[in-house]
């Protein structure tokens, strides 16, 4: 039979309360971090390419990645390994799946699919490029980091 304690409502587990405090770290530091420099370095509406700019947005951009990947990685290791299990095969199908459906979108959009909708939307090579190079960047990214820690992976395990 469970007891509860009169006007205590469900209470977490220590192991899920510390997962969720490491993942609300996670978000709560890499959001401003990643998201607040560029709106307040750069004027509104303004296209400024100063280099200072464009480093110290970086530079942030990056600190709160570093952020989030150490705190999602103290929450990842708080969790049981149950848990662990179908935390790593929901990110391997689901980004896999989610590369599957994103290029044939990915191919509409490369050969002027939105311009076809909607004769308003822009095309030309140059923004069919960037957007390439833009589809192709988080690939070769996804590609290069299971090859990295795939490597690391067996290197340490023999």
């Amino acid at each position: 039979m469970i007891r509860r304690l009169q006007g205590a409502g469900p209470v977490l587990e220590r192991r899920s309360l510390r997962r969720w405090l490491f993942t609300a770290m996670a978000i709560a530091g890499a959001l401003p971090l990643v998201v607040l420099p560029p709106l307040l370095i750069t004027p509104s509406g303004a296209e400024n390419v100063d280099g200072t700019r464009i480093l110290a947005i970086s530079v942030c951009s990056l600190l709160g990645t570093v952020w989030a990947l150490v705190f999602a990685s103290l929450a990842f290791r708080a969790e049981d390994e149950f848990t662990q299990q179908g935390s790593k095969f929901a990110w391997y199908w689901g980004a896999m799946g989610g590369v599957v459906v994103s290029a044939p979108i990915y191919v509409f959009i490369q050969t002027g699919g939105l311009h076809w909708l909607d004769p308003a939307v822009p095309f030309s090579k140059a923004l069919g490029r960037a957007f390439a190079m833009g589809y192709g960047l988080l690939l070769f990214s996804q590609l290069a980091g299971y090859v990295a820690v795939l490597s690391w992976w067996k290197a340490t395990r023999r």
